[in-house]
């Protein structure tokens, strides 16, 4: 596939920016088992090597991503708390 992990990144930034809470934990969290190499250009105009689960660690955690500022969601817990999403189970 032409550069898989790059149209997952985006579609996963996409979801970040127009769904809901409970969306983007549910569809972004299984990709924390992905784990090729992405490359992406830094502030400084340098490219630098990260993961996709990395990426999406930083979708789901912080407010600026890629340069572009993301609505807030719900923290996990919270959502957990109120039973909209089961606990995550980690299969590290």
């Amino acid at each position: 596939m032409l550069c898989s992990k790059y149209v997952r990144a985006l579609g996963a930034l996409y979801l970040r920016i127009v769904g809901t809470s409970v969306e983007c934990y549910k569809y972004l969290e299984p990709l924390y088992n992905e784990y090729r190499k992405i490359k992406y250009k830094n502030r400084q105009g340098k490219f630098e090597l990260s993961h996709v689960d990395e990426f999406v660690d930083s979708l789901l955690r912080e407010d600026r991503v890629c340069d572009v500022i993301l609505p807030r969601i719900q923290k996990r817990h919270i959502l957990e708390e109120t039973e909209q999403l089961e606990p995550r189970v980690s299969h590290e």
